[in-house]
């Protein structure tokens, strides 16, 4: 995990990565339970049972956590580029008043657009990566608890997914090699 963290993060970056990581968490707890309530919602409206009215009320609730995890998501990734920004400022400026550095015009520059340059990282990286750690694996517990025989299935046909994508591939260089002769030919008949 120290690997996706900037430099000079230290403990604070872990604790941030450990918070993403737990909304990240929740926040695939939502998308589970707002999956349940759509299939609960039309399994009732099928049936023409009231069943769909108790699904309603668990969606908006699986809705509003959603809506809560990522706006908590923005203030945590938020304020950690705050103070990872202040931190490294604060550095760089030590650093400048010692000497040794560069150039005043670039010590601005790495002072304000370079480290603004962090509220990206902060904002869409990082929760990013942490959801991604969390959400494969809710989702594959959940549809595991439910049909184990859809779990096997889906175990076995997604490592097969990069062998059709290399497939498709190399299909596809042949043809556009071939469209490429095919056209080179037409263009020198037609330079003829």
């Amino acid at each position: 995990m120290k690997r996706l963290l900037p430099a000079g993060l230290g403990a604070s970056g872990i604790r941030t990565m450990w918070v993403l990581g737990l909304l990240g968490a929740l926040k695939a707890v939502a998308l589970v339970m707002m999956a349940e309530a759509v299939a609960r919602g039309i399994v009732g409206a099928i049936e023409g049972t009231d069943a769909w009215r108790g699904a309603l009320v668990f969606g908006v609730g699986a809705a509003v956590l959603r809506a809560s995890v990522v706006w908590a998501t923005a203030v945590v990734a938020a304020r950690a580029a705050i103070g990872t920004k202040e931190r490294l400022r604060h550095d760089l400026a030590e650093r400048a008043m010692t000497g040794g550095t560069g150039s005043v015009g670039s010590l601005v520059t790495l002072a304000t657009r370079g480290l603004d340059d962090l509220d990206h990282y902060f904002s869409k990286v990082l929760p990013a990566v942490a959801t991604v750690g969390a959400v494969p694996l809710l989702v594959g517990a959940r549809i595991l608890f439910t049909d184990w025989v859809s779990a096997v299935v889906i175990i076995v046909t997604v490592p097969l997914i990069p062998v059709f994508m290399a497939l498709i591939g190399m299909q596809t260089t042949e043809r556009v090699t071939a469209a490429s002769a095919a056209l080179a030919r037409l263009s020198d008949h037609l330079v003829e």
